[in-house]
């Protein structure tokens, strides 16, 4: 279900071309709603190996993957940049847990009527022993892309847990923590 096309490159030309490439697969079997996902990459140093060239238009089609609307995507740097910080957090992803590099901040909840604390929500980020202090932004969505957020997930519940029971146990009387 991969094909690769090379063709030489008019906007116009390829604006009807994905068209009618869409308007045929809609109307190929009723019963089933195939959208593709096409990745373009615009040659230009014809030196580039084809495999790179191939990889790059794979790498367009996948960031267009299931969007019904937008089933076309161009290549562009950023998209090779995005994919190795990617690799690179899902390659440290593990270690951070096993060497408890995901740190728990509280941020406390107040009632707005009252104006007093009555709870907190636990808020992880990652130290890395290299990066300093990640931004959540640069690993959740990657770890709800690869599934690695439920393992996460249990780190915080677990971790929120013995912080809660450390408190109780040395005489405070903790708020709930979400």
């Amino acid at each position: 279900d991969v094909f690769c096309i090379c063709v030489t490159y008019d906007k116009i030309h390829m604006n009807e071309l994905l068209n009618s490439l869409k308007d045929l697969l809609a109307n190929f079997n009723v019963d089933y709603d195939i959208v593709p996902s096409i990745g373009v990459y615009i040659v230009e140093d014809n030196s580039i190996p084809i495999d790179v060239l191939y990889k790059r238009s794979a790498l367009a089609a996948k960031k267009c993957k299931n969007d019904y609307i937008n089933f076309c995507s161009f290549y562009d740097e950023k998209m090779e940049r995005d994919l190795k910080i990617e690799q690179e957090v899902t390659n440290g992803m593990n270690i951070a847990l096993i060497e408890h590099q995901f740190v728990m901040y509280y941020q406390p909840k107040y009632d707005i009527f009252t104006n007093k604390p009555y709870g907190a929500e636990a808020l992880v980020r990652w130290f890395h022993p290299i990066k300093g202090i990640m931004s959540p932004k640069d690993f959740i969505p990657i770890f709800e892309k690869n599934g690695f957020i439920l393992k996460l997930d249990y780190y915080v519940w677990e971790t929120v847990c013995k912080q809660l029971r450390e408190w109780i146990d040395t005489g405070k009387n903790p708020f709930p923590i979400s």
